[in-house]
Formats: C-alpha cells, sequence, structure tokens
C-alpha cells in the first residue's frame, strides 16, 4: 500500500493532543529517571505523528475497501503495508485487532450476574489514558473509527511512549546522568525508527524542541 503524504507540522501544536504531564508520568515510570521538558516534548511530539501516519495508512486501506469508518483491520494492513512501520510496530498487530468485548477492564462478574469492581489490567488502563490524543488525531481528519479500533490506536501509542523512553533512560544512563533530555529522545529514534519515519519524526522533535522556551540559568 503507498504510503501517504506526511502532513506539515503546525507550529506549536505538534505533541498538542497528547498531555505532557502524561507522557512525563510514562517516561519516569518506564525509566525510573526525571524527565526534562525537552524529552516530554520530544517523545509526545514523535508519538502523535506516528499515531497520525498509521491513521492516514488506516484511512487509505479503507477506502481501498470502499468503507468509510477505520476497522482495526485497516490499522493492521497500516502497519504491514508500510516498510517503516512494519520495522517498528510487528509487534504491535496483537493489539491491532482485540479480543471480542468481555465485562469491561476493571470489572468482573459475580454470582448474580452483577459487575463488581476488580484491580483490572494496568497495561490496559494504561492504554486507554491516550484515547483522548486518538480522538484527537481522528477528529483533525474529519474520519470515523470503531471504538475497537480507537483501543488498539491507545495500545499502540502506550506501547510506543515505552519504547521511546526506555531506550532514552538508557542512552542517559550510559552517560551517567539521571534526567532524561529530548537529545536521548532523538537517540532513541534513531535506534527504533528507520527510513521516512525516522526523518520525519526527528524533524518534528527538532521543531518542536527549537520552540522550547531557554530555561533561566
Amino acid at each position: 500500500m503507498p504510503t501517504s503524504a506526511p502532513t506539515a507540522p503546525v507550529a506549536g501544536q505538534a505533541a498538542a493532543p497528547l498531555r505532557l504531564s502524561l507522557v512525563q508520568q510514562a517516561v519516569k515510570k518506564k525509566t525510573r529517571l526525571s524527565a526534562d521538558k525537552g524529552a516530554t516534548v520530544a517523545v509526545a511530539t514523535a508519538t502523535v505523528y506516528l499515531l497520525g501516519k498509521v491513521v492516514d495508512g488506516a484511512q487509505s486501506a479503507a477506502l481501498a475497501d470502499g468503507k468509510q469508518k477505520i476497522l482495526p483491520r485497516y490499522i493492521s494492513r497500516a502497519i504491514t503495508g508500510d516498510t517503516d512501520l512494519r520495522a517498528v510496530g510487528a509487534n504491535w498487530l496483537v493489539q491491532v485487532v482485540p479480543p471480542p468485548r468481555l465485562p469491561s477492564a476493571g470489572t468482573k462478574t459475580g454470582s448474580a450476574g452483577k459487575k463488581v469492581k476488580n484491580g483490572g489490567d494496568s497495561a490496559a488502563d494504561s492504554a486507554h489514558e491516550y484515547g483522548s490524543a486518538v480522538r484527537q488525531v481522528v477528529k483533525a481528519r474529519k474520519l470515523q473509527i470503531s471504538s475497537n479500533a480507537a483501543d488498539a490506536l491507545s495500545g499502540i501509542a502506550s506501547a510506543y511512549v515505552d519504547e521511546l523512553a526506555g531506550l532514552a533512560g538508557e542512552l542517559a544512563q550510559q552517560a551517567d546522568r539521571k534526567t532524561v533530555t529530548g537529545e536521548d529522545v532523538l537517540g532513541a529514534t534513531g535506534i527504533l525508527l528507520r527510513g521516512g519515519l525516522k526523518t520525519e519524526t526527528d524533524t518534528r522533535i527538532k521543531d518542536a524542541l527549537r520552540q522550547q522556551v531557554p530555561a533561566k540559568a
């Protein structure tokens, strides 16, 4: 499937759909290190761009089937049909087609058939925190998406943040630093990504970092 043309970044808006506080918490949890604003902005920018690229590919796959709504199978096709996405996202495909919906995560059915709260799946809970960003990315393109497909994209966002954070944290530790920086995230993209996906991601991260107000001495 041909890759879609990259969407030009809007100044100051590259990471906007994704809450920086959520990303910062995720980086800290993954690395057990501090994360400066540059690292947070870099991870958020990379994640929003990746979501947009997957959504664009899924839209193309849906249209090829004569459909308007994005379904999980179109997300799968977007990843497998793009060399750069496939290289980084092969392990995400198990998340793309969710199992049939049973009682919601965080609940279980009691003997009387009533839903009872339990601890739920922490990974699933984390993934759902990215749902707002997914909805905004889809809404910006004026597209329709099924709830299962939106859940799949949330899971992809969560996994991608973890992967970037983990690699960036390793680079920070190798440099004997206790704070993850934007440069560490750029180093992580150099390890994780390839081809046009890496080039576009790095460009957007650098643009976003340049827009940050320098810290006072």
